[in-house]
């Protein structure tokens, strides 16, 4: 059983990958007020400079299986509504999360695991999910 506690630990680059998304989001920020508009550029250059710093692709079983599809549904909504948009996507980062658990692994420690991944959450997945969720409550 891999359990919970190992699935963590697999999350070694994920701090990197945080602050390159954080920074891609602050590099593509203006103004001191953000709508619909200036959300989409903020979330989609966060996510481009996430995608300079790995190879993953959605499907690798990953964090970009949250994230990737977080940020489509951002671009994709059609509403001028900050916290819908964020709503939208928070529900993709979790179904995204969720599709992990029966992938394998193919990047970081956890691809150690092989066909042994399948069946589980990727960490990275489910704590972005959950990221997603709080800046969709919080606003």
């Amino acid at each position: 059983d891999m359990g919970f506690g190992v699935m963590l630990e697999t999350s070694g680059s994920t701090s990197t990958l945080l602050g390159a998304f954080f920074l891609g989001m602050s590099d593509n920020a203006a103004g001191t007020e953000l709508d619909a508009a200036a959300v989409k550029k903020m979330f989609a250059g966060g996510l481009a400079n996430v995608q300079k710093q790995t190879q993953a692709k959605k499907g690798d079983k990953t964090m970009m299986d949250a994230l990737i599809p977080a940020i489509e549904a951002i671009e994709a909504s059609t509403s001028d509504d900050v916290k819908e948009i964020m709503t939208a996507g928070a529900e993709a980062a979790i179904r995204g999360a969720e599709e992990t658990v029966n992938m394998k692994a193919n990047f970081g420690r956890a691809r150690n695991y092989g066909e042994r991944s399948i069946g589980y959450a990727d960490s990275g997945a489910t704590s972005w999910s959950c990221m997603f969720a709080s800046f969709a409550e919080a606003l």
